[in-house]
C-alpha cells in the first residue's frame, strides 16, 4: 500500500509528460557586436549619446565601456588563463585622429577574458570595463565628439568590430 501511494505522488509531481533538456544549444545567430557603456547594466549608444569621463580613484581618466556580441565562441569568463578566450580591444580618438585611449604609450585598451552570458539566449556581454584615457584633463576634451571602437576576435577568427561618435561630458564629481 505505502509503494502504490508512493508511486502515485510521484507520478503526480514529478510526471509532466513533457521531456525536459538542460542542455539546450543557444540559437545559431548571425555574428554581431553592440558598443555600449554603463557598469552594472549594458547601455546600448549611438552616434551623438554622451560618453561620461570618469577621474579615477588612482588620478586617471576613464570612461566605461560594455559590449554585447552574439555569434561567436564567448571563451570561459570564469578562467582568464582559458586558451579559448576572444580577444576585446577599445580605443577612443578625438576628431583629427589623435588617439587618446591606452597608458604610457599604449593606443587600446585590451582585454583577453571570456565573455559572460546575457539574458537572452546566444547573446553574451562585457560590463564595465575601463578605458583609459591619456588625457591630463577631462576640460580638454568636453564637449568634444570622440570616436569610440570595440573590436572582438574569437578563437575561430571571427572578428566584428562597432565604432559611435560620442560627445564627451566630464563626471559631475571629477
Amino acid at each position: 500500500m505505502r509503494t502504490a501511494l508512493w508511486l502515485g505522488i510521484w507520478a503526480a509531481v514529478g510526471c509532466s509528460g513533457e521531456a525536459t533538456d538542460d542542455t539546450t544549444t543557444p540559437p545559431d545567430l548571425d555574428p554581431a557586436l553592440r558598443l555600449g557603456t554603463g557598469t552594472d547594466d549594458f547601455v546600448e549608444v549611438g552616434d551623438g549619446d554622451d560618453i561620461v569621463i570618469i577621474f579615477g580613484p588612482q588620478g586617471g581618466y576613464h570612461l566605461d565601456g560594455s559590449l554585447q556580441v552574439q555569434g561567436i565562441e564567448p571563451g570561459n569568463a570564469d578562467d582568464l588563463s582559458s586558451p579559448d578566450n576572444p580577444l576585446t580591444t577599445f580605443s577612443v580618438t578625438r576628431p583629427g585622429g589623435e588617439v587618446i585611449s591606452g597608458l604610457k604609450g599604449d593606443e587600446v585598451v585590451d582585454y583577453r577574458q571570456g565573455i559572460d552570458t546575457s539574458g537572452e539566449p546566444g547573446v553574451f556581454e562585457m560590463i564595465g570595463r575601463r578605458i583609459f584615457l591619456d588625457i591630463v584633463s577631462d576640460t580638454a576634451i568636453a564637449g568634444e565628439t570622440l570616436t569610440v571602437t570595440v573590436s572582438v576576435e574569437d578563437v575561430n577568427g571571427v572578428a566584428l568590430e562597432d565604432s559611435h561618435e560620442l560627445v564627451a561630458v566630464p563626471h559631475p564629481l571629477n
